[in-house]
């Protein structure tokens, strides 16, 4: 099924939800750890793909409690529904509660693991969501400046290096002050580094490679680097038209068309913000809370990014 198409959205959904109505009935009769867990993340995916997230949430918290009465274990199984609760408290904006459970997670795991990087990279899209820019500066430095990082798959990396190059894109603009973290080895942002050798991957035409392609406008734009700006605008616009154009990309798809919007209005504010405007309606009628698309692809909020664009314009 094509989750960006509504009709087979509704389909999936009332399929999981079908599913998962019959599996409730069986849990009197049965209690065992497998069958708590496959048949709650069912019931909790049906809701989040439902957008119903403070129900997912409730229904994360349920099989937290049933898997702690368990007279065993099983760290694995809690720490999959906490991460989907997190998930759920980025997209209903309460951004107290799902940095409560991150700190708890960031506190408790082996620093350096495979999980606790998993943890710091939610706890840093809490934190760029919420507005505590200067928090996920902190939590930026922690997680590349670990001796472990280098180890890691590149993929993985490569996450990380695009949340460093936003965090750059926003000390530049006086909204992080890097002096407030005090470490001897702190890793210095090469912004040329970054624009020449961070790859588009060619298989993901969603996801990283989005936030790669913006950042990569808003470092130009820094820079005052129109000319680059321009020879990139035939491929955002290429890419808008063959890759963003299904429910799953809609804000993306917007807030690249308000970018390519500065080139028409050779950068200038006032006509920038006129061409932009139907675009901006568009991207506000589509809130975050009931956007289709993965938390991941929306690093910074497009609207807090946009106005500092156009503040960049002036």
């Amino acid at each position: 099924y094509s989750l960006s198409q509504e009709s087979g959205r509704q389909e999936v959904v009332q399929l999981a939800l079908s599913y998962s109505t019959e599996l409730k009935t069986k849990y009197p009769t049965i209690d065992s750890f497998r069958f708590i867990r496959i048949s709650y993340l069912l019931h909790i995916v049906s809701l989040q793909i439902s957008f119903q997230f403070k129900y997912a949430i409730d229904a994360c918290k349920e099989a937290a409690d049933l898997i702690n009465r368990k007279p065993y274990e099983s760290k694995g199984a809690l720490f999959g529904f906490h991460l989907r609760e997190m998930s759920c408290y980025v997209q209903l904006m309460h951004y107290k509660e799902g940095e409560k459970l991150a700190e708890h997670y960031r506190s408790t795991l082996q620093a350096g693991s495979y999980d606790w990087y998993v943890i710091l990279f939610y706890y840093f899209l809490l934190c760029t969501h919420s507005g505590n820019f200067q928090k996920c500066y902190e939590i930026l430095q922690e997680a590349i400046n670990h001796p472990n990082f280098t180890s890691f798959y590149e993929n993985h990396k490569q996450l990380w290096y695009v949340n460093e190059a936003f965090v750059h894109f926003l000390i530049q603009a006086n909204i992080i002050n890097t002096q407030s973290v005090k470490s001897s080895s702190q890793r210095k942002f090469r912004l040329y580094k970054f624009l020449n050798e961070i790859p588009i991957y060619s298989k993901d035409k969603k996801g990283i490679n989005i936030s790669i392609l913006i950042v990569h406008v808003l470092l130009l734009l820094q820079q005052r680097q129109y000319s680059k700006i321009i020879d990139r605008v035939d491929a955002l616009n290429q890419y808008c038209h063959r890759y963003l154009r299904r429910d799953d990309t809609f804000r993306a798809n917007c807030f690249i068309k308000m970018l390519l919007q500065m080139s028409k209005a050779d950068f200038n504010r006032k006509r920038t913000e006129r061409y932009a405007n139907k675009y901006l309606e568009k991207l506000k009628s589509m809130p975050l809370n009931v956007a289709d698309q993965g938390i991941e692809v929306e690093i910074v909020p497009y609207e807090r990014l946009w106005s500092i664009v156009t503040e960049l314009l002036d």
